[in-house]
């Protein structure tokens, strides 16, 4: 910016605004643009069409209830945090009724230990019966993980169309590694020939479940060991089966504010140990 220019760019209005929200007063904002250059009488003609705009007025309003949220937020990680449990529970004999108003509608994670606990998937679910049952099954797999910049964005870019035994065969390549992964929202029991496996489960599992075990509402996850999934939150309740192998869960509180400000999409920026020490909050740690 110099003395010559007769407007200002969108970086400047963008710092203008921002520093109006911030409680800058006129006068402030006219000296800052003055000292970098800027001639006084459009510095102020700019500052007052600013504060004079109804978007400046609107933008003011969204702010105070944005901090009114933060606060909330805050009591709430506060409150969960000297009243709420302290690890997760592993829970026995827990019906859908009590799942739901216990756990539910409290935003609060359980393990159940014996849901699946008789299901036929687990000493039937090898390698092999894959093979044989949904080895032919066309799959979209997702290759490539961890070439990732923005798991929002670019994810897309890795997913390719194979069927599930040559799926295996490229997990089967790998020891430990999170490139290759059969993620969550692949609709893999929306594919021809998928659903037999869901016959492997049973009908205790389907008293928990809404639409009981519809396929359109089931997901898959399949990957080698060291596969794992940056920060997200799910838009919708989850009761997820492990089946084989084990999976750790690393889990924040909902109401924290740090971890949702920062998301793209479904996935947030920020680390979650970070997020977590900036509200005080705790991070849930378990292994199915």
């Amino acid at each position: 910016m110099n003395k010559e220019q007769y407007e200002l760019s969108a970086e400047w209005r963008d710092w203008l605004t921002e520093n109006a929200l911030e409680g800058a007063s006129g006068a402030q904002l006219v000296s800052a643009l003055v000292e970098e250059g800027l001639d006084r009488g459009l510095a102020e003609e700019e500052v007052l069409r600013l504060l004079s705009s109804s978007a400046l007025r609107a933008a003011r309003k969204w702010r105070r209830q944005a901090l009114t949220y933060k606060k909330v937020n805050a009591l709430r990680v506060a409150l969960h945090r000297w009243h709420g449990p302290a690890h997760i529970e592993r829970r026995r004999s827990l019906n859908p009724k009590q799942l739901r108003e216990h756990y539910l509608r409290a935003c609060q994670p359980v393990i159940l230990t014996d849901v699946i606990d008789q299901w036929p998937s687990l000493t039937q679910w090898t390698d092999e019966y894959f093979r044989e049952t949904v080895g032919q099954v066309s799959i979209t797999c997702c290759e490539g993980r961890e070439r990732l910049q923005d798991p929002c964005r670019d994810i897309s870019r890795f997913f390719s169309d194979m069927r599930f035994a040559d799926f295996m065969d490229k997990i089967q390549e790998h020891t430990e590694s999170n490139d290759v992964y059969l993620v969550g929202n692949n609709k893999f029991f929306e594919r021809e020939g998928s659903t037999i496996l869901l016959e492997d489960l049973d009908d205790k599992i389907a008293g928990f479940l809404r639409s009981g075990i519809n396929p359109k509402y089931c997901s898959f996850w399949y990957g080698p060991k060291g596969t794992h999934t940056e920060m997200h939150y799910d838009p919708t309740t989850v009761l997820y089966a492990q089946v084989r192998g084990t999976k750790r869960f690393r889990l924040l509180s909902p109401h924290n504010g740090v971890a949702l400000l920062s998301a793209r999409g479904t996935y947030s920026q920020v680390d979650i140990d970070e997020a977590a020490h900036r509200m005080g909050d705790l991070v849930y740690e378990v292994t199915l």
